[in-house]
């Protein structure tokens, strides 16, 4: 029988899962996979600063993603990450 807190993990995942929908198919990939395969088993650090990500526009990301701009020190190291 689910718990009241599995549902609510349930239904932050589905709120995230429609947050990593981009404009950009390449981003989409990138976020979706994390969220998929390293979200629930990171730090809760970790996923505060992925959700924060999450607010940043495709451009900005893509920038980031690709090497062509510096990263903010706040998503280095996740970035890092969701470049392997």
């Amino acid at each position: 029988m689910p718990t009241l807190e599995s549902d609510a993990v349930k239904k932050k995942i589905l709120q995230l899962r429609w947050q990593c929908r981009r404009g950009m198919l390449e981003i989409d990939i990138i976020l979706s996979r994390y969220l998929s395969e390293s979200y629930e088993k990171s730090s809760l650090i970790e996923q505060a600063i992925f959700e924060s990500l999450l607010t940043e526009n495709d451009q900005q990301l893509f920038l980031w993603f690709t090497g062509r701009e510096e990263v903010w020190p706040k998503y280095v190291d996740l970035v890092r990450k969701l470049r392997k």
